[in-house]
């Protein structure tokens, strides 16, 4: 058992992780339910985050983008039956990348612990 403010520990050293808020269990959480593949998080170096979330809004198998962070986006994937058009998604986006010159500085299957718990 660990107790911890810090979320990127908790995410990279439990696989179960109870949330207590005013010492009551306000949310049980997976950590292999939270990296399910309809969601991507993205972490830029650098980009124009308007031109970014425009320009991956448009890409096939996208349903949403979003960001509460700086340079920090959620990528919903579309989760029907034909998943050929999400499965090159990581191609799509480093080209998408390459042609703005952004650089990107992490990209996670599902979403982080702290989208996860307070989204």
């Amino acid at each position: 058992m660990i107790s911890s403010h810090n979320l990127d520990e908790l995410e990279k050293l439990c696989d179960q992780v109870l949330y207590l808020d005013k010492g009551q269990l306000s949310q049980a959480v997976s950590m292999h339910a939270s990296t399910g593949s309809d969601y991507l998080t993205l972490t830029m170096q650098s980009c124009d985050s308007e031109l970014l979330q425009a320009e991956v809004a448009k890409l096939a198998g996208v349903m949403n983008i979003s960001s509460k962070q700086i340079n920090v986006f959620i990528i919903q994937l579309a989760t029907d039956d034909d998943k050929s058009q999400g499965s090159d998604i990581e191609i799509r986006l480093f080209s998408l990348f390459n042609q703005h010159k952004w650089q990107y500085k992490m990209l996670l299957k599902g979403r982080t612990l702290e989208e996860t718990l307070f989204s």
